[in-house]
């Protein structure tokens, strides 16, 4: 699994979702935090890519965290529904 780092895109003064619209396929934007990650045996670390610097990995036990992690999050940019209908058409 992979995320962006909130932290340094506050850091270098960027809003959360700055990287957003250059997700290819994302229909919403949701946060976990840290804690959330450790309290499911998960652990988020800082893994810079070439096109973004911001990239984070995660890892650990995700197999048994994905359904957990899928239904307590924070909505950050709302679900497009309709992007979401398109992709799940396989559009």
């Amino acid at each position: 699994m992979s995320v962006d780092l909130e932290q340094l895109l506050h850091e270098d003064g960027k809003p959360t979702d700055a990287l957003f619209p250059n997700v290819p396929r994302a229909v919403a934007l949701v946060g976990h935090t840290v804690e959330q990650y450790k309290a499911k045996a998960c652990n988020a670390h800082h893994q810079p890519l070439d096109e973004n610097y911001y990239h984070g990995g995660v890892d650990g036990k995700l197999e048994k965290a994905r359904r957990w992690l899928s239904k307590n999050y924070v909505e950050i940019v709302p679900v497009d529904q309709d992007l979401a209908k398109a992709a799940s058409n396989g559009q």
